[in-house]
């Protein structure tokens, strides 16, 4: 839907599961869709640098952080089984959350990139919140509760 849309619209698939060859199958037939498998590193930095969005409307989990990192916002849906890491995308000021439904999430996510000062904000917040949410951060948050608990 977002390709019928977009023309010049392309998709990087990273990450390895069960839908694995479903994906690599969409890949085959679909040559502005490319399927990088599980990736790392300096890999993984490359594909998300070269990304506007970050589209997952299933699980969210750890790859929000990847997105913030690289300054994108995270697109996803209302799936009700999302990792805690879920709490760190806010709703049309670092990334979008709408229901899951492939119509509606594929409007939305059309809509944004027709947005350019839009997506330019979602993208600003985005690299704002992994500031708020780096290792350092996050050590220092756990330290912090454990010290408050203990206190008890």
């Amino acid at each position: 839907l977002i390709k019928q849309s977009i023309p010049d619209f392309h998709f990087i698939f990273i990450g390895s599961g069960p839908d694995k060859i479903l994906v690599e199958k969409f890949c085959r037939d679909n040559p502005w869709a490319i399927y990088m498998g599980a990736a790392f590193g300096q890999q993984k930095a490359l594909a998300f640098a070269s990304a506007q969005v970050a589209l997952n409307p299933g699980l969210i989990g750890l790859g929000v952080l990847d997105a913030f990192a690289a300054g994108i916002p995270m697109l996803t849906t209302d799936y009700p089984y999302h990792s805690p890491e879920f709490a760190y995308l806010k709703h049309n000021e670092n990334g979008m959350i709408s229901t899951s439904d492939t119509a509606i999430f594929s409007k939305n996510t059309i809509e944004l990139f027709n947005n350019p000062t839009r997506l330019g904000l979602l993208s600003d917040n985005a690299k704002q919140s992994s500031i708020s949410y780096s290792i350092e951060n996050m050590v220092a948050n756990f330290s912090k509760g454990v010290e408050e608990a203990l206190k008890i």
